[in-house]
């Protein structure tokens, strides 16, 4: 099919060429002799008498050497064979896969995302104090990049794996004992508190021996710390006391006051109850009427204190039901 239609294509090329010499040869003997003619026309027209004979014997000879020229102007499809290398993806970096032929021509594709960093704990560097800043880091357990970040002044130190070593300091007398833990990062705690044991105190010795009108004076030594305490001895009178006795009142307890006449000491005793109020007979001092209350009142024959009370009264009631009314029959008199 295909030889059939090259062959008409031939056909129709070399008649529409063969006519156009004719009318060159036709024009050239009407207006110039032969050896004046171009020589561009003469050359254009000396293929076309070679090619027709070819062109036009489509039994007689074969197309071999006219059928490559139209293939020979056509770029042969290309098939492209790939190989293909696989990037993986990092923490920061896409993967993807190289695709290559062996002309030279690449693409990529099959893209994933990168994965991003895989942080371990903070690690406390240094810890923040009220007033300077601490510094705290981090490392990515896949690619070991390192992350800093500063602690805020006064903020808590950030948690990690403390390595703590252990100091006692025991209880004393008045403080007590406790473990300090401290580890390498420079934070520590307080724990383990035991109470303070308290003073071991010897026996009183008197320093300063008490007389009848002045105290004396005592001390005791602590056997474990050596602390000493001072204490006072009571004058040693032989009291002679003067009594003041205060009445109870309605109100208030009465009392004894003794005071000894040495050395002024004193102290209360003979307690007696408060007496309480004694009212006599209430007086009214005015009666209540049906609009108004009345009042009364009545004092303590002790103290003279006043109690006053309100005598209630009661309302006229209206009656709840008409006056009957009698029907009077008048005597009729007699005639």
């Amino acid at each position: 099919m295909k030889k059939t239609y090259q062959v008409i294509l031939s056909v129709l090329l070399a008649v529409l060429l063969l006519s156009g010499c004719v009318r060159g040869e036709a024009s050239q003997e009407s207006t110039a002799p032969v050896d004046t003619m171009p020589t561009e026309t003469q050359q254009m027209s000396q293929p076309h008498k070679q090619t027709d004979p070819s062109e036009t014997e489509e039994t007689t000879q074969p197309q071999t050497e006219t059928e490559p020229t139209q293939e020979l102007t056509t770029p042969t499809e290309h098939t492209h064979q790939y190989s293909k290398t696989v990037t993986a993806p990092t923490c920061t970096t896409d993967g993807f896969t190289t695709y290559t032929c062996q002309c030279g021509y690449s693409y990529n594709s099959n893209m994933v995302p990168a994965l991003g960093h895989s942080w371990s704990d903070w690690e406390t560097i240094k810890d923040a104090t009220e007033t300077e800043s601490g510094l705290k880091r981090r490392t990515c357990k896949v690619c070991a990049a390192v992350q800093e970040e500063p602690i805020e002044p006064g903020t808590e130190p950030t948690e990690h794996d403390h390595q703590y070593t252990a100091v006692v300091t025991d209880p004393t007398c008045t403080a007590e004992g406790y473990t300090t833990y401290t580890c390498a990062c420079g934070h520590s705690h307080v724990d383990d508190k035991v109470p303070a044991k308290g003073h071991a105190w010897g026996e009183w010795e008197t320093t300063k021996p008490a007389t009848e009108t002045e105290p004396g004076e005592k001390q005791h030594t602590c056997t474990v710390c050596g602390v000493t305490e001072k204490g006072v001895i009571p004058v040693e009178c032989k009291h002679e006391y003067t009594q003041t006795v205060t009445e109870p009142t309605c109100t208030t307890g009465g009392f004894t006051t003794y005071t000894c006449t040495k050395c002024n000491y004193s102290y209360i005793g003979n307690d007696k109850p408060a007496l309480g109020h004694k009212y006599g007979n209430w007086v009214v001092d005015s009666d209540p009427t049906p609009q108004a209350p009345g009042s009364k009142h009545r004092s303590c024959e002790h103290c003279g204190d006043v109690q006053n009370e309100t005598i209630p009264y009661t309302p006229p009631t209206e009656p709840t039901t008409p006056p009957t009314t009698e029907e009077t029959t008048q005597p009729t008199e007699s005639t």
